[in-house]
């Protein structure tokens, strides 16, 4: 079973940065599970979230790849949770 990396990117409101992160995404052969896109009003940054399934790259490798987008400020990767011994219990008898 793939895991599922969150990544939380802050970066300068442009229109076209959220083309470049799919483009990126797209190069890197990482299928997009989810995309949220947030614009605070009065701010000039933009808030992407983006929710993947690799099959093979590090989520390292993902975030620093997103960190060389023109317009990109921050990535934060947010790591699947490990599943306690009641959820594993729990999704077997489901």
């Amino acid at each position: 079973m793939l895991k599922r990396f969150t990544f939380v990117v802050s970066a300068q409101n442009h229109p076209d940065v959220l083309a470049r992160i799919v483009t990126l995404l797209h190069r890197l052969a990482i299928p997009i599970e989810a995309l949220t896109m947030k614009r605070p009003k009065g701010r000039g940054r933009m808030n992407v979230i983006i929710e993947v399934e690799p099959d093979s790259n590090r989520p390292e490798r993902i975030a620093e790849s997103l960190l060389k987008v023109v317009q990109v400020i921050s990535v934060k990767t947010i790591l699947p949770k490990a599943k306690t011994r009641r959820e594993r219990v729990a999704g077997v008898r489901s």
